[in-house]
C-alpha cells in the first residue's frame, strides 16, 4: 500500500531540515515510536513501535537505514520490523522532500510511504481507510513537532542534536484513530445530505 501525506511547519526550511535530521526528536513526535539506538553517523537506527488494536497489543522491533541529501532537502528511510507476540511483520520505504513556503517563513514536507504489513494486524491495513488513518497520524506528528518548536527557547535549540532523553509520544492506538476518521466521514456525509 502507498501512503502520501503533506504537512506544513511554520519554520524556515533549514530549521525544519535540522530538526527532521534528528531521529530521536522525530521519534518523540510520533505516537508509539521509541529509538533503541542510532549509529554514530545517524544513518542506521534500531527502534520499536508500540501499538494497540482492540485486544491486540503489538511492539514492532526492527532496524532501518536513513539516507539524507542536504543539498536538495530530501531523504529516505527504509526498514522492517516484527512483533514477536502476534507474528505480524512490517516493511516500509519512506521518502520525503522539504520545500520552502509562505515566502520562506514556512516549510512544506511531502511524504510518500510504501508499507507492507503481514500477519494478524494486516486486516487493519486496507484501502482508503488506512490512508485516512495515516493522515490523522501525520496530523498528530505535525502537532507534536510544532509544539516542540513552540516550547524551545530558540529555533537553534530544537534543531541542535538531541543529547538529552526526550519523552516519547503516547502509544499509537489505531482504534482511536479509526473512530476519529469515522466521525469525520460521518460528518461529511451528514453535511452533504443536508446540502
Amino acid at each position: 500500500m502507498e501512503i502520501r501525506q503533506k504537512f506544513v511547519v511554520e519554520q524556515p526550511i533549514d530549521t525544519v531540515w535540522a530538526a527532521l535530521s534528528d531521529i530521536r526528536l522525530v521519534a518523540s513526535c510520533m505516537p508509539g515510536a521509541e529509538v533503541v539506538s542510532v549509529s554514530e553517523d545517524q544513518t542506521e537506527i534500531e527502534g520499536r513501535m508500540r501499538t494497540k488494536v482492540g485486544p491486540i497489543s503489538a511492539a514492532f522491533g526492527g532496524r532501518g537505514k536513513i539516507v539524507r541529501d542536504a543539498a536538495s532537502h530530501t531523504g529516505s528511510v527504509e526498514g522492517s520490523g516484527a512483533d514477536k507476540n502476534s507474528g505480524s511483520r512490517v516493511q516500509i520505504k519512506l521518502t520525503y522532500a522539504l520545500e520552502p513556503s509562505d515566502g520562506g517563513h514556512s516549510t512544506t514536507t511531502s511524504i510518500v510511504a510504501g508499507v507492507t504489513l503481514t500477519g494478524p494486524l494486516a486486516q487493519f491495513g486496507k484501502g482508503a481507510l488506512i490512508n485516512e488513518i495515516a493522515a490523522h497520524m501525520t496530523q498528530q506528528f505535525t502537532n507534536n513537532l510544532r509544539q516542540r518548536f513552540e516550547t524551545a527557547a530558540s529555533p537553534a535549540e530544537i534543531a541542535s542534536p538531541v543529547t538529552r532523553e526526550i519523552a516519547p509520544a503516547n502509544e499509537l492506538r489505531p482504534v482511536q484513530l479509526l473512530i476519529a476518521v469515522l466521525k469525520k466521514r460521518l460528518k461529511r456525509l451528514v453535511t452533504r445530505s443536508a446540502g
